[in-house]
């Protein structure tokens, strides 16, 4: 069966390259990515409102992978994407995305891995995926240190996310460390790679529970993301441009872990030039909060979210909740009833959801 894009959709403004990096995709202007000087800050906590600019993003993004290149002996054009791959397990982070774009500056693919799992779960996932280095954070290292020393990877290979409210010093180095180490190395190799190479080369290994078994690893390419990320914007221009939306501040809550979280909300809400309000997990109060805060105008949640808000009214009048425009709820359906009731209590919210 042949799908295709209904009649009102825009065509793509340009063919989804198949021979550069993601890397490259979203730290360069070269493919339609929204002008940086024009850009909102692509990713700030909505804890503590540490924030980065774009340029801020494309330092790291440059300073990590000389760092990481040389810590794990990482050389761009030698090897393949299997003899770089490194796992990551954290929660949300304003590091996360950048973290990943700097492995694929070095040819590496990157496997991101739930911050729910159990330490035999990790196991598992660092075990297939044939990692080479761990990246977690503080509130998970008890798992991740249990998981890594099963897999038989080495404290030395093991780094750590800062989180907000992290303060214990840990015999790992840390994101910040090797940024700052990066910045005295030489600039990395430029990647050399063939025609087609971005639809060949692995960039994600995300893990579906499928219907039986143990998790199963699904190969995505750089092309599978950048396709996925023109797709999106396109579709989601037609509205945007009704409403007169340049930019906007969009929730940053769901899993970066999970392919939602990965493409849709970091990958493609920066691409168009949007802030990413980082939250590390859901929490009413703290949500509601940043809403207010941040003036966020579009919100990513999934059904039990929904719920949390209908319940309680009374705590979420407290809150100025004018900025939102749109709520999308994911992962699973949204029933008719919970619809009716949100947009009963905020009319001027647009509802929509998306299930697999």
């Amino acid at each position: 069966m042949v799908f295709t894009s209904p009649a009102w959709v825009p065509k793509l403004p340009i063919d989804p390259p198949d021979s550069i990096t993601i890397d490259e995709f979203m730290n360069t202007e070269k493919y339609g990515r929204y002008a940086g000087a024009k850009s909102r800050n692509p990713y700030t906590c909505g804890l503590t409102g540490k924030t980065y600019t774009v340029p801020e993003v494309r330092q790291r993004v440059d300073h990590l992978s000389r760092a990481i290149g040389k810590k794990l002996d990482f050389t761009p054009n030698e090897g393949t994407e299997w003899d770089k791959v490194v796992a990551l397990f954290s929660l949300n982070t304003i590091d996360y995305v950048p973290l990943t774009h700097a492995v694929h500056r070095l040819g590496g693919a990157v496997t991101p891995a739930s911050a729910a799992y159990s330490a035999p779960e990790l196991e598992h996932q660092l075990r297939s995926s044939g990692a080479q280095a761990l990246f977690t954070c503080e509130p998970l290292l008890e798992t991740a240190l249990k998981a890594a020393k099963a897999a038989g990877i080495p404290n030395e290979r093991i780094f750590i996310l800062a989180t907000p409210g992290s303060t214990a010093r840990l015999p790992f180095a840390t994101l910040d460390e090797l940024v700052e180490e990066g910045k005295k190395l030489p600039a990395v190799e430029p990647l050399r790679w063939t025609k087609g190479q971005g639809a060949r080369q692995v960039a994600y290994l995300c893990y579906s529970s499928g219907t039986s078994g143990l998790p199963k690893a699904v190969m995505i390419s750089h092309f599978n993301v950048i396709a996925n990320i023109l797709q999106y914007t396109t579709y989601d221009s037609v509205a945007r441009k009704k409403l007169n939306i340049e930019t906007q501040v969009d929730l940053g809550l769901l899993p970066f872990s999970h392919i939602y979280g990965l493409i849709i909300i970091t990958h493609s809400n920066s691409y168009r030039g949007d802030e990413v309000i980082v939250l590390p997990k859901f929490d009413i109060k703290t949500f509601l909060s940043a809403v207010q805060q941040y003036k966020i105008a579009q919100l990513y949640v999934v059904p039990p979210i929904v719920i949390q808000i209908i319940r309680n009214q009374q705590l979420c009048s407290q809150y100025d909740l004018s900025s939102v425009r749109y709520l999308y709820a994911g992962a699973a359906p949204l029933g008719s009833e919970t619809i009716d009731e949100v947009t009963k209590q905020y009319p001027a919210w647009h509802v929509g959801q998306a299930t697999t």
